[in-house]
């Protein structure tokens, strides 16, 4: 089965983070599903925690603090 997960980021030491972290990890390395966490706001290689070989991390590198209001097409 294949799982994505989208969120900003997993550098902060939130409960969202740490709980998408846990769940990839043992999806992939007991039940041996493809697990893909798609961030955007991502800085760095920095973890909150250990992520495992097999999961699939993605990195949209939107900074969306450097986007302003005006430049959003409607």
């Amino acid at each position: 089965m294949k799982i994505v997960y989208c969120l900003n980021s997993l550098m902060y030491n939130g409960g969202i983070e740490r709980t998408t972290i846990s769940k990839a990890n043992a999806l992939t390395d007991i039940y041996n599903h493809e697990v893909y966490i798609i961030v955007t706001d991502h800085i760095g290689d920095r973890l909150i925690q250990p992520l495992s070989d097999k999961v699939h991390l993605i990195h949209l590198k939107i900074d969306y603090d450097s986007i302003s209001e005006t430049s959003v097409i409607m």
